[in-house]
Formats: structure tokens, sequence, C-alpha cells
């Protein structure tokens, strides 16, 4: 179903088409045929909520513009105004223009290529400059005061673009010399054809600003920025204050509605005396530097080393015969010693992931220029392998616990390290900025950390009874020694009781033996001794023992 529609479409588009074709001319068909784009893109638009870069709204514009022209009525007589220059020049100034519409597409490839726009907005501001009567031409002098309106104010917006944008100087490549030449040489070729035909005809040639001047400073600026001349930031300036002034004064003579400007004519090549001395000029200028504080500059002369200065006011020979590097010995540089975490193997076998920076500034600038390519690499490698080798001799618990004294330790090595290989570098500081435990491994990790952890405990507890077991011993022996006093001193006391008793028995019974041994063979030979024994006198009973109840007998 799909397929069918589809054809059936395709083929009544070809269909219509080619019915249209014999109802309209072949110019109308063209045109007709160039709007499927702008309908393709309008339709992508409204239907499937499609967008366009900035460019792409300038460029539909363009193609509207281009599509609705011909359907436009005729201008009035009083707008049109034909030319009063000779064809011969009108067909030079067209060679002259497609060569710069030419040209933008030239510099819009070597802007994709090298990075750098100025070329292209130079060749904008010619193109605006000259393409005035081309254009004119092409639209059959159709509405000129819209024309000037649309050059004015691309005037200004080129204007706008050199104001507001930083360009940076190109470098000095064998296509943009090419380029550069190539422009001016051709552009040259055409304004002496054009001076010509003009002064044949006895006509006064129009008052435009001459972009030759502008290319041949660009291309001075490129010459000085590759021998790093001085006179680069004057000439690169130079190239925006004069391609504005073209702008600026394209825009005038556009809504002024006037042919001539001062600010135009001003603009002219120089004759070849003063472009000598003024490339003479700006040479010398080029010897010329300033020395900021907290700055040191190295002079070279044809490469060699001749001295250092000081902050101050330097005047030296302009490059290349000399050349003057400015460091700034106060400036803190930073630089990561490694991109991201790094992996590294601890004295206890164990796996840290370790991110470390370096803090230094530039102490000896010849040191620093001479000794080394890179000195910078290098020494971030020296940071490197001396963290490599002093990590794997320690245990990951005294790198975590003490990594400021380490950190502060190694700083003091690395300096030796940088004096040895004389770098030029004066370390501040070399900082642990991250230390933990690898991803892949920390449950792991935590498992070894706390069974090392329960080993301690059991550890410290051995040895805490340790240290309390003797003591203790010492104390309990002490409390048996004492109790083995205090029972010997019981038993010798009951042993005296004995004695004493015995002693009483013998003295008591001394004067009554019988009762001694009547009660002796009561109370100790008797198998069934008598509980309550009653000795009996003559005149009382003693009873021996405790009863329960007490009798006492009485004899009258």
């Amino acid at each position: 179903m799909d397929s069918g529609t589809g054809f059936l479409l395709y083929q009544s588009a070809f269909l219509f088409l080619n019915i249209g074709m014999k109802q309209v001319s072949a110019g109308m068909a063209s045109v007709l045929s160039m709007s499927e784009v702008l309908f393709a893109t309008l339709l992508g638009i409204l239907i499937y909520q499609e967008n366009l870069a900035p460019i792409g709204w300038v460029g539909g514009v363009l193609v509207v513009l281009g599509v609705i022209y011909p359907f436009l009525p005729e201008g009035d007589a009083s707008e049109k105004k034909e030319s009063t220059l000779p064809e011969k020049w009108h067909q030079t100034r067209q060679y002259r223009t497609f060569f710069w519409l030419f040209s933008v597409n030239t510099a819009a490839f070597l802007f994709a290529y090298e990075g750098s726009s100025i070329i292209l907005v130079l060749c904008f501001i010619q193109l605006i400059q000259i393409g005035s009567p081309a254009l004119e031409r092409l639209l059959d002098y159709r509405f000129p005061r819209y024309q000037k309106m649309v050059s004015g104010f691309l005037s200004l917006a080129i204007l706008y673009i050199l104001i507001n944008n930083h360009f940076s100087i190109p470098s000095l490549s064998p296509f943009f010399v090419a380029d550069i030449c190539i422009l001016i040489i051709l552009d040259h070729m055409f304004q002496q054809k054009e001076s010509t035909i003009l002064k044949e005809q006895g006509i006064e040639k129009p008052i435009e600003g001459d972009i030759r001047i502008i290319l041949a400073a660009l291309l001075l600026a490129a010459c000085c920025s590759a021998i790093e001349h001085q006179a680069q930031y004057i000439l690169i300036w130079s190239t925006f204050i004069l391609g504005g002034a073209i702008a600026l004064g394209k825009a005038m003579l556009s809504f002024r509605n006037d042919e001539q400007s001062r600010l135009l004519s001003f603009i002219r090549f120089p004759k070849l005396q003063w472009s000598i001395v003024g490339i003479v000029a700006l040479f010398m200028m080029g010897g010329i530097y300033q020395v900021p504080t907290g700055h040191r500059a190295l002079v070279e002369r044809f490469g060699h080393f001749v001295f250092i200065q000081d902050a101050g006011l330097l005047m030296r020979l302009p490059p290349p015969i000399e050349h003057v590097d400015i460091f700034d010995s106060e400036k803190i540089f930073s630089h990561d010693i490694w991109k991201t975490e790094q992996n590294l193997l601890c004295g206890d076998q164990s796996m840290l992931s370790v991110q470390a920076s370096l803090h230094f500034t530039i102490q000896d600038p010849k040191k620093y220029r001479y000794q080394a390519f890179v000195p910078e690499d290098l020494l971030v490698q020296r940071a490197r392998a001396l963290i490599i080798n002093n990590i794997r001799q320690l245990s990951h618990e005294d790198l975590l616990h003490n990594r400021g004294d380490f950190a502060l330790s190694w700083k003091e090595q690395l300096q030796a390290l940088s004096d040895q290989n004389q770098l030029g570098f004066k370390i501040l500081s070399l900082d642990f900025t991250y230390i933990s435990v690898p991803p892949a491994v920390r449950d792991s990790f935590l498992d070894v950390l706390s069974a090392i952890e329960d080993q301690n405990t059991e550890i410290n507890r051995a040895k805490a009874y340790a240290s309390s077991a003797l003591p203790q011993s010492l104390g309990e022996a002490i409390v048996m020694h004492e109790k083995s006093l205090a029972d010997a001193a019981s038993i010798e006391a009951e042993s005296m009781i004995w004695i004493q008793k015995a002693q009483a028995l013998h003295d008591g019974g001394s004067t009554q033996p019988y009762l001694l041994l009547d009660w002796v063979k009561q109370e100790q030979y008797s198998l069934y001794p008598l509980n309550n024994p009653i000795v009996r006198d003559a005149q009382y009973n003693v009873f021996i023992g405790t009863p329960t109840i007490p009798i006492l007998e009485t004899t009258k």
C-alpha cells in the first residue's frame, strides 16, 4: 500500500511538472523548480518541528528573495537611474565582483582549515563595497533605495562583527600567504583596468576604500607574529580599524544617498617611499618592551643567551636580531601529576587510588629555557616516579594517616631533583588531592581492614591480660600467705587453749584426783557418756553441762 502510494505521488508530480512546462517560460520554470527547496524546508519546520540555525535563516531569506523577485512589479520610472559609467567598466566590475565572491568561498575554506576568520570578513567588506554596480545591473536598476538600504545594513553588521569579536592573528602558512598575495595582485589588476577605462572616457573614478592596504597590513601582522615581533599588535589593530572604516563609510554612503565619502577617500595605498618609511618605523618599534612588575625578561641575540633583566622598560634590537622572552616569575603554575586517579601498590601489598597536584613557579628563566624541551612535563614525570617509588615502601595506613608529612618530605625531594636537572623551578607544594581505596577492591579492602582491626583487638587484649596476670597472681599469693598466717595463728591459739585447759585440769585435778579420773572416765572413755552428769557432794549437787531445765537439788 505504501509503495503504491509513493509510486503514484512520485509519478503524478513528474506528470504535472511536464504539463506545467508547456504553460510557462523556461526562466519561470527554473525559478519554480528552485522553490522546491524553500517549500520542503517550510514543510519541515511546520510539520516535523525542525529548527534552522541563524545562518540557515539568512540563507532562507535570500532564497525567498530570489524566488519572489521575478514576480515583483516593475519599479517606478523615477526610481530607475541608468548608470553613466561605460559598459566596458561595468563588465570589468562584474568580473571583479565575481572574483571577490569566489574569494569569499576560498576564505571560508581557509577559515575551516586554519581557524582564522579575518580574511573572510575582509572579503565580505570588499564585496559589499564594490558589488553595488553589479547588483544594480543584475536587478535591472529596480528598487535602488532598497538596495542601498540593504547594503548599509550589511555594512553595519560587518562593523558590529569587527567590534564585538576577537580575531586572532592568522598563522603564516603557505595557503594564507598565497591567498593574500592573489587577492592583492588580482584586485590591483582590476583596479588599474577600471582606472584606465575611466581615464579614457574622462570620468572621475568612484570613491572606494583600498582593500589592498588592509590585506598588506594583515600579511605583515602574520609575518611579525611568526618572528614574535611587537609590531604584530599594531598591524592587526590597523587591519580592524581600516576594515571598520570601510564598512562605516559604505554605510554612510548608503543612508546619506551620497556618492562621495571622505572616510573612504582617506583609505589609500601609500606611495612607495612612505610605505618603506612606515615599515622601517614599525620594525624599529618592535625593539621596545615593557617588563611588568613581577616579571623577568630573557634576551637572546641570534639564538644565543645575552642577559636577564628585571621589571622596567627594555629597549633592544628588533626581532629577528634579538629576541626577548618575558617570564612571569610570580605566577603559580598548577599541574595534575595524573589526569585521573592512579592505582598504586603499597608496601603491604594493598592498592590505593592516588591523585596529586603540583604547584611551582619559574625561579631561573635561563635554566627553564635551555635545560629541557618541556620542563613542566619533565618535572611532572619526576614527581610521578618519586611518588610511586616512595609509596611502594609504605603501608596504606601510614600513607592515609601521615600523608601531609609525606607530601612535605617528598616536596623537598622533588625540589632536589629539580635542582639536579637544572629545570629552574621553585616547588611550592605537592598535595594529595585524593587518596582512597580503588572501587573494584573496596569491599575486599574493608574486609581486610576489619580482620586487621580484630587482630589488633585480640593482640591488645592478650597484652592487657599479660600485663594484669602477674599483679593478680602476686595479690592472690599474698592473700594465701596471709590466710596461712591467720590459720597458723588460729591453730596456735587453739593449741594454747588446749594447753591451758590441760593445765587447768592438771592443776585443778591434783587436789581431787579421784574426781578428775571419774570425769575422764565418764567423758572420754564411756561409750555412752552422760549428757548431764550430776556430781553429788555432801552439801551441793553440781551439774556438768548445760541442761535444758536445770535441776538444783539440795540436801538438808
